[in-house]
């Protein structure tokens, strides 16, 4: 393997469930929003995210008590992209902190759960992924506070990318039980999608959310009634599919509001 292929896998996450959780709500936001600082923001977050899997390593050999030379480059990594971030995060403060902070007080609490799990290497529990799927949410929100959209509107954007990322997480890991021939239970992933569809059906009706929306969340139950009815597809066949709906969900509900 060269340098730029080994540089490349160690930077790069792996895991498409991660990528969609980042990718969509910073597309919302700057879709609805795009603005220079909350530009920025995307920009700190995206590389806060891409420390994850070299301070995993960093962090597997602290474990251990003893330094690896392997674990030299990842630290350079992790110090050059958190340095950059928050030089990125200061520079939108300057100018908009007074706009977005509301939005941070929902989104550091979940972060820090995930941070938690994943210290605690229970990355794959549950709170894990929910902490760290609801934390990068609250991107879309930061962003559109900055663009001058209501709290309002922001917060109701944030729930539906929660319904989104909850869903989306209960079937994932019912589906992964399935490729693995462990059991699953059917019920409580329907019964949550059915769930969300109606919560989002009334925030349409108090007309805090678009029509779009509700018609991105039928989507999301008529792929995860069909899901149950066919064999388990591979976990990364599972997650492109998974990313290929997140956006599609992203373009409606943006049309939605764009159009409103």
């Amino acid at each position: 393997m060269n340098d730029h292929a080994m540089l490349y896998k160690l930077i790069m996450p792996a895991q498409h469930g991660g990528w969609g959780f980042l990718l969509e709500p910073m597309l919302l936001g700057l879709i609805l929003a795009p603005t220079a600082p909350g530009a920025l923001l995307a920009v700190a977050a995206f590389l806060v995210f891409l420390t994850h899997h070299p301070l995993s390593v960093v962090m597997g050999d602290f474990r251990k008590g003893e330094w690896s030379p392997r674990g030299t480059l990842p630290l350079q990594i992790c110090v050059l992209f958190l340095a950059a971030a928050w030089a990125a995060f200061s520079v939108a403060a300057m100018s908009a902190w007074q706009l977005f902070w509301p939005a941070l007080t929902v989104g550091v609490p979940c972060a820090l759960v995930f941070l938690y799990e994943d210290a605690s290497r229970h990355i794959r529990s549950l709170p894990g992924e929910l902490g760290g799927a609801l934390g990068m949410a609250a991107l879309a929100p930061v962003i559109m506070l900055c663009g001058g959209w209501s709290l309002t509107v922001s917060f109701a954007v944030w729930a539906l990318l929660v319904a989104r990322s909850v869903i989306a997480i209960l079937y994932v890991r019912m589906q992964v039980r399935r490729m693995h021939r462990k059991p699953f239970r059917v019920g409580p992933v329907v019964s949550a999608h059915v769930g969300a569809l109606a919560a989002v059906a009334v925030g349409w009706g108090l007309g805090m959310v678009p029509l779009t929306a509700v018609a991105a969340f039928c989507a999301m139950l008529f792929v995860v009634m069909r899901g149950v009815r066919v064999p388990p597809e591979s976990a990364k066949a599972l997650g492109w599919s998974e990313m290929r709906l997140g956006i599609a969900t992203v373009a409606l509900v943006a049309v939605g509001y764009l159009c409103a």
